[in-house]
């Protein structure tokens, strides 16, 4: 939300302008005070005494300036165009010093666009019409950022016009030469795909190159773990000290881990999502993905006991990067030790790497060991995919992870295979 203020600083006034994360000023408006206890810092006015003779004045001058100062801002975004701090600026330099104004902005450039998908509160998308995820507009800042950099380094200016298959090869090659995962290149690919629909959808450019087959999203082909019922049963039964860290953690891992509800969405549940229904207790949850609300019904043990343990009352909130952290620790505490094998995919090359699987263990584990261990249970896909927020079958199938000697048991009481 945009904020303008005035401030005192050593005797001078001073207006700051906050538009967006980022897009902000301090400029002085040439307005002085014979003494600093004559500024009303409430009402950002001068008290009209006969220290200060120009109060009255002055004041009216002040009001002139934010007032303008507004005016000005709220045309620029009627005409649909992003404000910078160039504009900002401007407007100050025009209403405060009497300079002539730069020539309006009439080009809307990408890496505008993706600054604005990326920071603007509320931001809505002009394809969809919803109002974009946190995560989105996070992953948005990611790749602005990343993009940003390879302008610097390669002195390329990425324009509308310029995103075609010479600037994915190049792009491809310098992400390659940095070591990048073909996962992190395709989240790059996917934002800039989707900001340049949201261009097209905005008239601000006609190019079609990124929609050619070779202009394609690399799917993320790292092995991700996931934990069997057996290694949930080892970490639950941990012997932890009551709502320490360690037992907190612990607690929201064996949440997500028999509700498929994801990380991020831990933080937006209370004691007002666990609701009573002839006689059985369920959360209910509107999925951050779908929006749909689901209501699952508290009755396995591992779900029960640690909601009872609170009385129905979630645990305190942790941040998900010290869940991250320490989950690995209460993994190798509980006895999830045993050598993994893992491909690293990265756009230079693939690498085993063996590890000890308690290393791998991290905030998304819980949820996709809900998908895996459901569907080894023969529990339908589409209806796992109700709690887990996935939208498309492809997408739940390729995040589950179950090797092949357990995919091969689901087959065995297939009568195709006992012919």
């Amino acid at each position: 939300m945009a904020t303008f203020k005035y401030v005192l600083v050593n005797n001078t006034v001073k207006m700051r302008y906050s538009f967006a994360r980022g897009v902000k000023i301090t400029k002085s408006v040439k307005v002085s005070l014979n003494n600093p206890k004559n500024w009303i810092p409430k009402s950002q006015k001068i008290k009209e005494c006969r220290e200060e003779s120009g109060a009255k004045q002055n004041n009216f001058h002040l009001n002139d300036i934010r007032a303008q100062f507004e005016k000005e801002v709220a045309e620029i975004q009627r005409d649909n165009a992003i404000i910078t701090n160039d504009d900002l600026i401007d407007i100050a330099d025009y209403i405060i010093g009497n300079k002539q104004r730069r020539a309006a902005k009439t080009k809307i450039e990408f890496m505008d666009l993706l600054y604005d998908f990326g920071n603007t509160k509320n931001k809505l998308s002009p394809t969809s019409g919803e109002v974009l995820k946190s995560g989105t507009q996070q992953s948005y800042r990611s790749t602005y950022k990343c993009l940003q950099n390879f302008e610097a380094e390669t002195s390329k200016k990425i324009t509308f016009e310029s995103i075609n298959l010479n600037f994915f090869n190049d792009f491809r090659e310098w992400c390659s030469e940095r070591d990048y995962k073909e996962g992190t290149f395709g989240k790059f690919i996917k934002n800039i795909k989707a900001l340049m629909n949201a261009g097209l959808e905005l008239e601000h450019h006609t190019n079609h190159a990124h929609q050619k087959k070779g202009f394609k999203v690399y799917l993320s082909k790292d092995e991700d773990i996931f934990l069997d019922e057996t290694e949930l049963d080892q970490l639950f039964n941990l012997d932890l000290k009551k709502d320490s860290l360690d037992d907190i953690v612990r607690d929201w891992f064996i949440i997500g881990a028999n509700t498929g509800f994801r990380a991020g969405e831990y933080a937006q549940l209370s004691s007002l999502n666990i609701e009573t229904i002839d006689n059985q207790k369920v959360i209910t949850k509107t999925t951050e993905k779908t929006g749909v609300k689901v209501a699952l019904p508290v009755i396995k043990p591992q779900l029960l006991k640690t909601l009872k343990k609170r009385d129905f009352e979630f645990p305190k909130k942790v941040h998900k990067d010290t869940i991250n952290i320490v989950i690995k620790e209460l993994a190798k505490l509980a006895g999830i030790t045993k050598p993994v094998e893992i491909t690293d995919t990265r756009l230079s090359g693939k690498q085993s790497i063996v590890k000890p699987k308690y290393e791998l263990v991290k905030n998304q584990t819980s949820r996709r060991s809900f998908c895996t261990n459901a569907y080894l249970n023969n529990i339908e896909a589409h209806k796992i995919m109700i709690f887990s927020g996935h939208k498309k079958l492809e997408t739940f199938m390729r995040y589950i992870k179950a090797d092949h000697l357990q995919k091969a048991k689901l087959l065995e009481a297939e009568p195709f295979f006992q012919k």
